[in-house]
């Protein structure tokens, strides 16, 4: 089943990021939140990830 990005990354990191938090990457990232992961540029996931990552540390 196809998700928007956002539902996507909230359950993989439920717990450990919120959801809002996760929004506020997006948001910084220019990455629209109700796009599909599958539509992101190599680019926009290296820059998602960074951001991601940077949260967890």
């Amino acid at each position: 089943r196809r998700k928007r990005l956002i539902n996507s990354l909230s359950n993989y990191f439920k717990g450990e990021i919120a959801k809002t938090e996760i929004e506020n990457i997006l948001t910084e990232t220019s990455i629209d939140k109700n796009r599909r992961g599958e539509t992101l540029t190599l680019e926009e996931f290296a820059k998602l990830s960074m951001a991601m990552g940077n949260k967890l540390a």
